[in-house]
């Protein structure tokens, strides 16, 4: 048989035929998403990624990798998962569906997305000394739907109105609205992560006696824009707090002045029956200026910022403001009784100088003494209303029930003290009673 001889230059044309045919088969593009993926969480999530143009893929190798090369989510090699090479967080929770891999189409399914699962994955292709790879950007979002409003007990300065929702990835966007619809701006707002990283929203409102009646708590995701809300719509009742204590403070003045004059009325009448003397006036002064000298602290105390509205500590500042207003009340009442008492103590040998003044003692005493008890009732009702509260402030509470209970057993001391000695002087007049009133009678 004779050979077959096939020119140089055909021989070089097909050479280079095949090589381009090879060259070809060799390179691929992988293509996949160019959108963000949003992944709801505990839900699965799959992410597709094919070659371009369609080959097939069973003998290549397929990594899904996120920030490292060498730290796969998914491996596929020789034909098989490589399992024992994926980063512990993520086996037994990955699978390729390869149901397409004929035409260079595979799926990487996750189960259980977490917010750890959100990032960047890299779907890599390698056929020998050629890869390529296409990156997919994975967003994973959570929508809180448990919201709650909590309503403070109301103060002197308004309603406080706490709104909590939890369950939120990524931080949502949170805002107080009015019945129109406009942004109310927020008292305070913070935030916490759980284990999970998802993000417990907290934000408050304080809502003032001029201010709006009712209020929208409202959240936002970001990335899906759904929306929660929940209202709340407030009574008048609620605002009335500040008139209230307005009252509480008139009529505790009004207590004062009623107490004070009757003092000043039986100093006054008594020494009418035996010599006048204007003395009882520098008492009076006295009194007077000391009275005004704790209403004016008790203003300067009301009308100073000493803690912003947003601070952890405004509603404490609050609670004391109160708490120490009505123990200013109970000085005043004290310092009065006291002054009062020495005042008239010493003063009280000449007011024995008549017989009539017996009666008139006994009536002032009697007035004094309802006085007294009236203020104290009053006191007390405030400070039963203050602690009706719901606070969890136990160590606070307790010092100002420690603070209350001395100052009413300093007042119900020296009041019985006040008493029996006034008694005593009343049943028993002195020698300067029994001589003024032979030499009248």
């Amino acid at each position: 048989m004779g050979a077959i001889r096939i020119p140089l230059d055909e021989h070089c044309a097909v050479f280079c035929l095949l090589q381009m045919v090879a060259v070809t088969s060799e390179q691929f593009t992988v293509i996949g998403l160019q959108r963000t993926v949003l992944a709801p969480l505990g839900e699965n999530l799959e992410l597709s990624c094919q070659l371009s143009p369609p080959q097939q893929a069973q003998h290549m190798e397929i990594r899904w990798f996120r920030n490292r090369y060498t730290e796969p989510v998914h491996l596929y090699r020789d034909g098989k998962d490589m399992r024992r090479e994926i980063i512990s967080k993520y086996v037994e929770r990955t699978e390729l569906l390869k149901d397409a891999i004929g035409n260079g189409k595979v799926t990487l399914r996750i189960f259980k997305v977490t917010a750890d699962d959100e990032g960047s994955y890299h779907c890599f292709f390698r056929d020998g000394e050629f890869y390529e790879e296409h990156i997919t950007e994975v967003k994973v979002t959570a929508t809180g739907s448990d919201i709650q409003i909590l309503m403070h007990p109301p103060n002197i300065k308004g309603v406080m109105l706490e709104c909590h929702s939890g369950g939120w990835f990524p931080q949502p966007h949170m805002e107080w609205r009015d019945s129109k619809g406009e942004v109310i701006p927020a008292t305070s707002k913070s935030y916490s992560q759980d284990e999970n990283k998802l993000f417990n929203m907290k934000m408050d409102l304080l809502i003032e006696a001029s201010s709006h009646r009712n209020a929208t708590c409202y959240f936002q995701n970001l990335l899906t824009y759904q929306e929660e809300s929940i209202s709340i719509v407030l009574s008048g009742e609620l605002f009335s707090w500040k008139t209230v204590w307005i009252v509480i403070l008139s009529i505790t003045a009004c207590e004062l002045l009623a107490f004070f004059m009757i003092y000043c009325a039986q100093q006054h009448l008594i020494r009418s029956c035996f010599e006048r003397n204007r003395s009882w006036k520098k008492s009076a002064m006295v009194l007077i200026i000391s009275v005004f000298e704790i209403i004016g602290v008790m203003l300067i105390l009301h009308l100073n910022e000493r803690v912003p509205d947003s601070s952890q500590y405004f509603e404490l500042d609050t609670l004391w403001l109160e708490d120490i207003s009505v123990i200013l009340c109970v000085l005043i009442m004290f310092n009065v009784k006291l002054t009062s008492f020495i005042y008239f103590r010493f003063k009280g040998h000449v007011t024995r100088g008549k017989a009539c003044a017996h009666k008139l003692k006994k009536i002032m005493k009697v007035s004094q003494f309802l006085c007294f008890i009236v203020s104290c009732a009053a006191a007390l009702l405030v400070y039963l209303q203050l602690r009706n509260k719901d606070s969890l402030l136990s160590l606070y509470n307790s010092w100002m029930m420690n603070m209350a209970m001395v100052v009413e057993f300093l007042m119900v001391t020296f009041t019985v003290t006040t008493l029996e000695k006034s008694w005593s002087a009343i049943k028993k007049p002195s020698k300067y009673t029994n001589v003024a009133f032979s030499k009248i009678c």
